[in-house]
């Protein structure tokens, strides 16, 4: 199965008279979802009015997640997905903490609650299945970026083996930096190879986040690493401007790729 995936910050900045509110992108929004077609979407920092919102314009999708905070508080790490394409086996969400289970919680000098879900998803054509791990990992605390990163790994090692996996978010932190290289030496001698020629692409990336100022020298933030079974066919930064504006202050990160059908 093709499948078009996007990792995506959104920022929910909603605050009056701020011509970067999400109600003036909002349109910017849906039709860069109109343009792409993403098949499965890793979404950051929506609050659940947002969501409800993205419902509404966005009808073909369903989503999972649960914000930061527990229950409908703070910010999501939500997964829409294609329902038409799609069926939803499973999901669940943890904290980046020593509690993973407890909501709300954070370690490692983390400026605030972080999360990352993940879903279990199945085509509809070919049974094909992959789990997608997202996450928005902390801006302050590379120790927490580190440790963030190793709970979860060792989450995908309990993932559905039948599944490829997917982990897209925003890291805040380049490619070359402590916690993508610990990412690297937590998934080492894993079942899932999920780096490599991942991060190597990433050099060639540029910038992700740039402020609404359209700026694409520097270095990414945002990314999405595949495992070993799924072929790369496309992998780019959108960094078009929708109805005049740009939609979110980091650009959509793409990833196309192939699935292959597995006998259950």
């Amino acid at each position: 199965m093709r499948l078009k995936l996007v990792s995506f910050n959104m920022n929910h900045t909603s605050l009056p008279n701020n011509r970067y509110a999400w109600d003036n992108r909002i349109d910017a929004i849906r039709a860069f979802f109109d343009a792409e077609k993403p098949d499965i979407v890793g979404t950051q920092e929506l609050l659940y009015q947002n969501i409800q919102m993205a419902e509404t314009l966005l009808p073909v999708y369903a989503w999972v997640g649960e914000g930061r905070n527990g229950g409908k508080k703070g910010e999501y790490t939500a997964i829409f997905y294609r329902k038409d394409r799609l069926r939803l086996l499973d999901w669940g969400i943890f904290w980046l903490s020593k509690t993973p289970d407890a909501p709300a919680s954070r370690s490692w000098l983390s400026m605030c609650p972080r999360t990352c879900t993940w879903a279990l998803l199945e085509s509809k054509e070919d049974a094909s299945r992959v789990q997608i791990y997202n996450t928005h990992l902390d801006c302050l605390s590379f120790i927490a970026r580190i440790k963030g990163l190793r709970l979860i790994s060792q989450h995908m090692l309990t993932a559905d083996p039948l599944a490829e996996t997917v982990l897209m978010g925003d890291f805040n932190a380049p490619h070359n930096s402590r916690p993508l290289m610990a990412l690297h030496g937590a998934a080492h001698g894993a079942r899932i190879p999920m780096i490599g020629g991942n991060l190597v692409y990433g050099k060639e990336m540029g910038r992700t986040y740039h402020g609404f100022k359209g700026k694409a020298a520097g270095r990414p933030i945002d990314y999405i690493l595949t495992s070993g079974g799924m072929e790369i066919m496309d992998t780019y930064v959108d960094r078009r401007r929708y109805q005049g504006r740009y939609p979110s202050d980091h650009y959509p990160v793409v990833r196309v790729v192939n699935t292959q059908s597995v006998s259950l």
